[in-house]
C-alpha cells in the first residue's frame, strides 16, 4: 500500500476496483431514489474499505496474505486475531483523527453490519441499506 505509481499489487487494484464500484453503486442508488448528497455517498463508498489499506501498510505480506486465504465471511475475525482491530473499526478511528467529516466516519464503521447504523447516526449508510436490501438488490443481482 502507498508505493510509488506502477508499484500496485493485484490485492491493491482489486481493493481499488471494488471501492470504486461501491462508492458508483451508493450514488448511483441515491441518485435513483433522488436523494441529496450524491457525493458523500460517493466518498462513503470509495473510504468504506480504507482501513484495509491500512491494515496492508502496517503488515504487507501478512495482511495480503489474510485477504488471499480467508473467506470473506471470516476475514473481520481474523483482522481482529492479527490485530486487534477490524478493517472497518481503523478506518472510523483514522477517519476521526483525520477529521473527516463524521457523516463518513459513521458510514465506515458499521459497513459490515449496516443494522447497526442507526446506533451510529449514519442516515446515509441505512438508506442506502435499505433501498439495496429492497428493490434494487434483485435488480442488480439480475433476480
Amino acid at each position: 500500500a502507498f508505493r510509488g505509481k506502477g508499484h500496485r499489487s493485484a490485492v491493491e487494484i482489486a481493493l481499488w476496483q471494488h471501492s470504486l464500484a461501491v462508492g458508483v453503486a451508493a450514488r448511483e442508488i441515491m441518485l435513483q431514489l433522488r436523494l441529496r448528497g450524491l457525493e458523500e455517498g460517493l466518498l462513503c463508498g470509495l473510504l468504506h474499505d480504507f482501513g484495509k489499506l491500512l491494515l496492508m501498510r502496517y503488515n504487507p505480506q501478512g495482511y495480503k496474505t489474510l485477504l488471499l486465504e480467508t473467506e470473506e465471511k471470516d476475514q473481520l475475525a481474523a483482522e481482529k486475531a492479527m490485530f486487534g482491530y477490524t478493517h472497518s473499526r481503523v478506518g472510523a478511528l483514522a477517519a476521526k483523527r483525520w477529521n473527516l467529516p463524521e457523516s463518513l466516519t459513521h458510514a465506515i464503521y458499521p459497513h459490515h453490519d449496516p443494522s447497526q447504523a442507526d446506533a451510529f447516526g449514519s442516515r446515509l449508510l441505512r438508506k442506502i441499506h435499505r433501498s439495496f436490501c429492497g428493490r434494487w438488490r434483485s435488480a442488480l443481482l439480475g433476480l
